[in-house]
Formats: C-alpha cells, sequence, structure tokens
C-alpha cells in the first residue's frame, strides 16, 4: 500500500494502530547514495587480508549517511494469530521528503550520488515522487534545534538594548534623533486615540513612507534601550509601537510557542511511526487523528485522548522486533535520519540502537550463520525463492494491502520489506526445526527445498499440497536464468532482472537440479545471485565466533510473549505452524546479530 503525504493524515492512525498489533515490523531503505570503500581502507585503517575493522566500516557509512538522504521507506507489519497459528503481513511503500518548513529556521543539507541515482532509475524508482509525494519528518535533534533558535531568537531580541552613535552614519543618526522626535510627542500627548505610534508615521517628515531593515532594528534598539514602558513590534514596512502590557506579553510569547508546536506536529510526519516503533513520546499527537478509525459516529474529545493514550501506553509496553535483511547500513542512516547525530565510536551506536530497539533480527546473519563467502550468496530475493514452497508457518497478505500481489516491484522498499518479513517467518521456523531435531555440531548449510516436480507438467499448489523440506542444498534453476518464488500461496515468475513474466499452468520450464561441485556451475549461479551492483552491498566474506548471550528484552516486551495465551503458542511454535518464543535459545544465536561482510569481525553485535 503506497502512502502519500497527501494521504498520509489519513493512514497516520491505521499504521500506528497495525504498529500496536504487531509482533514484528520488517524494513527496508532506498538511499540517494551509499557509502564507497575508500581506498586502501582494509589493512590501512587497521584490517588484515584486506578486511577492515568494523569500526573503519562504521565511519565509512556514517559518513555517507551524514552526505546522503533516505527517499523511500518500507515498512511490513506481522501480525501474529496464535489462535489459528499463522501471520498476516501489511506492507506499506512510502517516499520521504528531504524538504523542511522554512518556518521552523532549520536547515538540512544532502545530496545525490550519480550512481545510486543510475541504479534507483534503472529499478523504475521515480525521482520526483520524493518532494511530489514524500511524507515530511523531522528527526529528534532537527525538533530540538528548532525549539531551541525560538529561545535563541527571544534572547537575541531582548539583548538588543544599546545604540552606538559612534559608529553610524549621519543619515542614521538623522533618523534616531526624528524617531525620538516623534515617540516623545505621541507619548507628551497621551500616546493618541488609537494606542500606537507607527514608525515612519503619515506625519513624518521623510517623505519615504517606508524603512528597510537596518532602520527597524535602530527602532528597536531605541525603544528597548530608553523607553521600557515601550514595545516595538516589525512589520512588513514599518515597526509599530504599543504599550508594554505584560500580561499581553506573555499571550505573544506562548502562541508563539503554540504556533511552533503546531509546525512541528505537522513537520514530525513519518517520524510519529518511528517514535511507536521505539517506544518513543507520542504525547504531542493530535488525538484528534483517530476520530476516522473510531466506529462511533460521535465521539468525545475524550474518548479520543483515551483511545490514544492506551495506544501509546500499548506501544511503549510491547515494542515490536525490528526485522531486515543486511541491517547494518539502514540502521545507521535510520539512526541519522529519525534521531540525531550518529555517535563516532561504533560501540556507542551499538548501545544507541539497543536502547531504541531492545530485539533487532538480521535475515542476511540468519542464512549466513557460520557460513563463508565460498558458499551460494544469500541474497534477498534468492531466499525468498528458495523459501517461496514452505507451507509452515501459514502466511496471508491482507487484501486491502493488494498491491505487490500479482507479480514483483524489486528494489522498491515496501516489496523488499515485505519479502524480509517472509523469509523471516519461513526461515526462523525452518532453522529452529532443524536445530530441534540435529544435535550435530552446527555447519554452514544452505536450506532449500526438494522439488518434487514433473518435467512434462507443473501446476500451482493448492494450500493443502504438502511440502517435504531437506537440508540438502538442491535448487531447481531454469536453464534460460529465471527462479520461481511463491507470494501469498501462488506460483509467481521471478525474474533475475527484475521483471515478471507470466507462465504456462500446463508446460515446465526446463529445469535442472543444481550440482554444487560443479564449478561452472556453480560460479555461474553465484555470479547471478552475487551483487550486481554495490547498492547489494559488498562481498560476502565471514568466519565468524557466535557468542551465546541473551537477547535483553529492555524496557518494553516482545508481543511474542508466550506467558499470554496459556502456552498455545509454545506448542505451535514447537510444530512448526508459529515462529518459535523469544525465551528460546535459538534467539541467543540470532537475535541482535548484524551480519557486516568484509570486516575483521563479521558481523555488529547489538548486546554488546
Amino acid at each position: 500500500m503506497d502512502v502519500t503525504k497527501q494521504s498520509f493524515h489519513q493512514h497516520l492512525p491505521r499504521l500506528l494502530t497495525d504498529l500496536s498489533e504487531s509482533c514484528f515490523v520488517a524494513l527496508d531503505l532506498e538511499f540517494s547514495g551509499i557509502f564507497t570503500r575508500r581506498p586502501g581502507g582494509g589493512a590501512v585503517n587497521g584490517g588484515s587480508n584486506g578486511k577492515q575493522t568494523l569500526q573503519s566500516r562504521y565511519e565509512e557509512v556514517k559518513e555517507a549517511a551524514e552526505a546522503y538522504q533516505i527517499l523511500q521507506i518500507g515498512l511490513t507489519f506481522i501480525k501474529e494469530d496464535v489462535k489459528n497459528g499463522m501471520y498476516t503481513l501489511r506492507p506499506y511503500n512510502l517516499h520521504l521528503s528531504p524538504l523542511l518548513d522554512p518556518k521552523l529556521d532549520v536547515e538540512r543539507q544532502w545530496s545525490y550520488q550519480s550512481s545510486a541515482v543510475d541504479f534507483l532509475m534503472g529499478n523504475g524508482f521515480s525521482m520526483h515522487a520524493p518532494f511530489m509525494e514524500g511524507l515530511p519528518y523531522l528527526s529528534r535533534l532537527e525538533e530540538a534545534t528548532a525549539r531551541e533558535r525560538l529561545s535563541q531568537r527571544e534572547s537575541n531580541m531582548a539583548a538588543i538594548t544599546t545604540i552606538k552613535c559612534e559608529d553610524m552614519d549621519d543619515g542614521s543618526l538623522q533618523f534616531l534623533v526624528e524617531t525620538r522626535r516623534q515617540i516623545d510627542e505621541w507619548m507628551t500627548q497621551g500616546m493618541a486615540k488609537d494606542g500606537f505610534l507607527n514608525i515612519p508615521s503619515w506625519s513624518s517628515a521623510n517623505n519615504n513612507k517606508q524603512i528597510n531593515n537596518y532602520q527597524k532594528r535602530l527602532v528597536h534598539q531605541l525603544i528597548r534601550s530608553e523607553y521600557p514602558s515601550l514595545v516595538s513590534m516589525g512589520r512588513a514596512a514599518f515597526v509599530q509601537i504599543i504599550p508594554f502590557d505584560e500580561k499581553r506579553e506573555e499571550e505573544v510569547r506562548s502562541e508563539k510557542i503554540r504556533v511552533l508546536q503546531q509546525r512541528i506536529s505537522q513537520q514530525t510526519g513519518f517520524r510519529w511511526i518511528v517514535e511507536g516503533m521505539a517506544g518513543g513520546d507520542l504525547s504531542n499527537l493530535d488525538s484528534r487523528c483517530f476520530l476516522q478509525i473510531l466506529s462511533a459516529s460521535r465521539v468525545s474529545g475524550e474518548a479520543l485522548f483515551e483511545h490514544s493514550r492506551k495506544l501509546q501506553n500499548k506501544l511503549k509496553a510491547k515494542r515490536p522486533i525490528l526485522v531486515g535483511h543486511n541491517m547494518f547500513t539502514d540502521l545507521v542512516n535510520f539512526y541519522r535520519c529519525f534521531i540525531g547525530d550518529l555517535p563516532d565510536k561504533v560501540e556507542d551506536f551499538q548501545k544507541a540502537i539497543h536502547e531504541l530497539f531492545p530485539m533487532v533480527i538480521d535475515t542476511k546473519y540468519m542464512a549466513t550463520h557460520n557460513c563463508s563467502s565460498s558458499k551460494p550468496s544469500s541474497s534477498l530475493i534468492e531466499l525468498n525463492t528458495l523459501l517461496a514452497e514452505s507451507k509452515t508457518p501459514e502466511i496471508r497478505i491482507d487484501p486491502d494491502h493488494y498491491k505487490y500481489h500479482s507479480g514483483n516491484s524489486l528494489h522498491e522498499a515496501g516489496y523488499d520489506s515485505l519479502l524480509t518479513a517472509q523469509v523471516l517467518l519461513r526461515l526462523s521456523t525452518q532453522l529452529h526445526g532443524e536445530m530441534a531435531h540435529s544435535s550435530r555440531k552446527e555447519s554452514c548449510k544452505t536450506y532449500n527445498f526438494d522439488h518434487t516436480l514433473s518435467r512434462t507438467s507443473w501446476t500451482i499448489p493448492n494450500a493443502s499440497t504438502p511440502t517435504h523440506v531437506t537440508s540438502r542444498v538442491d535448487k531447481l534453476i531454469d536453464i534460460d536464468g529465471r527462479t520461481t518464488s511463491y507470494l501469498n500461496g501462488g506460483l509467481k515468475p521471478t525474474m533475475l532482472n527484475g521483471t515478471g513474466k507470466g507462465i504456462s499452468h500446463q508446460r515446465a520450464p526446463s529445469q535442472v537440479p543444481v550440482n554444487w561441485n560443479e564449478a561452472a556451475v556453480y560460479s555461474r549461479i553465484r555470479s547471478i545471485f552475487a551483487h550486481p551492483t554495490k547498492f547489494d552491498l559488498l562481498t560476502d566474506q565471514t568466519d565468524e565466533i557466535v557468542t551465546y548471550r541473551s537477547p535483553s528484552p529492555g524496557p518494553g516486551r516482545s508481543l511474542l510473549d508466550f506467558n499470554e495465551d496459556n502456552g498455545v503458542g509454545e506448542r505451535k511454535a514447537k510444530g512448526g505452524q508459529l515462529i518459535t518464543r523469544f525465551d528460546n535459545d535459538f534467539w541467543k544465536v540470532y537475535g541482535n546479530k548484524l551480519r557486516v561482510f568484509g570486516t575483521i569481525e563479521e558481523l555488529c553485535d547489538l548486546n554488546c
């Protein structure tokens, strides 16, 4: 489902409600640019054998995040139905606007990378969409800056008290003398019946009936230094002087704060969703936005406030688990965009992310656990294709979110987040099942399916068709270079170049099992699935040491709370119908670890 700035106010309450009902949120981002390896950025920066340290990689990604912009965000909310043993996915696709309300007095600098633009446009990305349809946003740091700027402006106005006549030209001195004369005359006459004086006045000896900014500043200085019982207010072409009224001045200050808060709320935009994901502050969100989703035709303000309060409490108490594929770069950019300045040290970044999101799952790490780069690649589309025939757990896409039902949209953030959600559910269920039934020492392998399809016929499987799952590294690959994937239970062709074409249900494509031991075949397939552009992120190198630490639950619990369903969820998880509960040792292996290939550490452990 696409959400634009024109429809955001309608979708915001539903987005927050979907978020509050979800156990997972799958995230994907598209950028205006991405980090580039520095020349000699391996051993020179502390690496060995051509590899960087994690700190060195972080510095490169940080530098890019400070220069480039998130242009598109994909979110897929995953809702667990314990009773029926199934998951409902709700994918959203949103563009993000880099533009700011100029009256907030906050600037934002960002840039485009030519190769990134070429990549995005080559995948059908509309470069004008972020500006025309993009959602506004305001980071926590930018919001604090906007409030600070208002305070600074008031302080600066109060500090304008000294007039240095020796630095003025004759024209400015003459202007001050004339202004002082008009003010004194007005006060002597009892401040006239209108209760204000405009400078310049219509009775002024000066033929020019408007003044410039420098002259306005002189008037403000004159009033503050010599006339404490008066107040000056700048207008377009003049300055208006009125008697000081403490009550009125307090009302003026309050109105400035109110207007600023209103502008901040409007500019906050997508960050309302971010705050909901992180259990942040939603207290300034206008509760009237929930009016359209409440069933009553006439809802009181008190009922709206109570609904908003309950939703906020629910989000704080049970934060959804954040999921992504190859998440390290995404999280660095996410933090820079919506939170603020990135820490200099990667250790501080790890702590900051862990505080925001107590549980993070990287499907790239899950797919490459204990693997080396000599094994088949683990791109998102490949994993989704490999796992597509698995019937457990049962996954359905909300019928209201029909955009991706009929085909693929590779490298569109919403679609990629949907693939990530499907990979998480299927891969974690398969991995846990194999872990539970195997006492063998864990070794690197690619989890796959044994396709028992006839070479003369190919029919779409129905929901009752059993699928035999194996651990063999056998994959049916179309000789023409295609793979098949299943979305929402139906067979869809997925072209490797990002376009989909229909296939006949009467005849099977020419397919043969892959023999990974044949060097030529292995090389061809790996080249297909590896990384056609740098935007699929560097090389795959790993030889990690895994530490078994229990992921910290943080201040908010997961929605996968096995104690609240009388053990039903845990029983169904053991049967493969649901994802394993988070008290299981399985998540000590796979939780809170981000894959960072090409570094000595090979991963970023958020538990550190």
